[in-house]
């Protein structure tokens, strides 16, 4: 009875959370800020329904999920489709995302009271953000910036963080059943993070050290090949429109004269965020290095490769969005989406937030 009630109220939490942030668009009653790219999806997920695509910036695999209901509803509009997936995504992944990620805290941490803390750290993080945008910061893009984290949306974020939570799970479970359809599966799903967002090679690449490290090279290789024929949509889109696997829409289309990835873009936001701040980035900077120290040695006592993957996931994916081109004008926020249930984890374990409950209990005793 207790878990059913847990489930109600994350469920509950989860539709509070789907309307009570201001956002900039509003399509039949319901709110969306999807920033023109649910757009390009759309439109791929059609040209893949007809049989006829065509080549975008836009990794190919959120089209081709889309793409099977449109065929089978060819004549729905994008507006249609997009409260549809937007009401899917949000009320029905967001609450098994919510439970994913409580069963992963949950063997990281041997504590269930942690996992409802992080879990209920990481649904309050879209109002947080506003309420500290808002009213401290005082940015006038609060709304627009905070409805970035929720997942009523028509794009990759949701679904990415979804597949992302599924992964990590299977790789915890990997420890009990190492199978050969395990594997397999476990391979798919990495491969399928990459083809939603190409930036999900990081996943792959930490999956694939972690077998390094244990010297479990029958599994290492089967895992790559199952990542790898996941991926191969992708590599024969790029070569098909763009002349090269390896090419992508982004650089083409847009003409970048860093190139895609670049320590300019990083440079340029690091100027930017010391004239808005200051000296409060060196306040900021020494203590999340020490949560993140403490997270790491707590972690590390109940689960070693669990606590590795989820540390060098999280750095390697910000290492590559603070040098991507479009971090910085697309909302940096936004693309932290599927790492934010590893941030709050992380943060969650990494504050002594067990003496202040203690505290509190003995203080209402």
């Amino acid at each position: 009875m207790k878990f059913i009630n847990f489930l109600i109220d994350l469920v509950v939490v989860s539709l509070f959370l789907f309307n009570i942030i201001p956002q900039k668009y509003h399509v039949m009653g319901f709110s969306f800020h999807n920033g023109g790219d649910d757009v390009t999806y759309f439109k791929l997920a059609q040209s893949f329904a007809q049989g006829n695509p065509f080549g975008c910036g836009c990794s190919i695999g959120y089209s081709l999920t889309l793409a099977p209901i449109l065929k089978l509803m060819p004549n729905m509009s994008h507006d249609d489709f997009l409260v549809a997936v937007s009401f899917i995504t949000s009320i029905g992944l967001f609450p098994l995302g919510q439970i994913l990620l409580f069963e992963i805290s949950k063997k990281m941490t041997g504590s269930t009271e942690t996992g409802s803390v992080v879990v209920l750290f990481w649904t309050l993080l879209p109002i947080v953000t506003f309420l500290l945008l808002k009213f401290i910061i005082h940015d006038p893009n609060a709304g627009d910036i905070s409805s970035h984290l929720i997942w009523a949306q028509m794009l990759t974020e949701g679904i990415t963080t979804m597949v992302s939570l599924l992964a990590l799970n299977l790789f915890l479970d990997l420890h009990k059943k190492q199978t050969i359809s395990n594997i397999i599966l476990f391979g798919a799903m990495s491969g399928y993070i990459f083809l939603l967002r190409i930036t999900g090679v990081v996943a792959i690449v930490v999956f694939a050290l972690i077998f390094i490290k244990s010297k479990k090279w029958k599994q290492l290789l089967i895992f790559l090949t199952s990542a790898f024929v996941i991926v191969l949509p992708q590599l024969i889109y790029n070569y098909t429109f763009f002349g090269s696997p390896l090419t992508s829409g982004y650089v083409v289309n847009n003409r970048l004269e860093s190139g895609l990835f670049s320590a300019k873009y990083l440079l340029d936001a690091l100027i930017k965020t010391w004239t808005r701040f200051g000296p409060l980035v060196l306040v900021v900077i020494p203590i999340t290095v020490m949560i993140f120290w403490s997270s790491l040695i707590k972690l590390k006592r109940y689960c070693q490769d669990g606590a590795l993957v989820i540390f060098l996931w999280t750095i390697g994916t910000v290492a590559i969005y603070s040098l991507y081109y479009y971090t910085y004008t697309g909302d940096y926020v936004r693309f932290m989406i599927p790492i934010l249930p590893f941030l709050s984890l992380i943060f969650i374990s990494g504050i002594p937030y067990e003496n202040i409950i203690n505290r509190l209990r003995s203080r209402a005793i």
